[in-house]
């Protein structure tokens, strides 16, 4: 698969799973990160990314959400 992102607004990308994605976030929260993560990507993750990953690897719908968010 070929990703054309916008180099304005993306620096880097990686395909990872859940868990390789928890590490990473664990790293850009501690004391030395060798890792930068934008505040809505860490924003989308804790409140929402692992749950609609975990709907779509037991191959369930996602849950239904009409609401518009505020993430803070």
């Amino acid at each position: 698969m070929t990703v054309n992102v916008n180099p304005n607004e993306v620096m880097d990308y990686k395909y990872v799973t859940q868990d390789q994605l928890r590490q990473i976030i664990a790293e850009a929260d501690g004391p030395n990160p060798s890792v930068q993560l934008t505040p809505w990507f860490r924003l989308i993750a804790q409140t929402k990314l692992f749950q609609w990953w975990d709907a779509l690897a037991a191959n369930q719908p996602l849950p239904s959400d009409t609401t518009i968010h505020r993430l803070l």
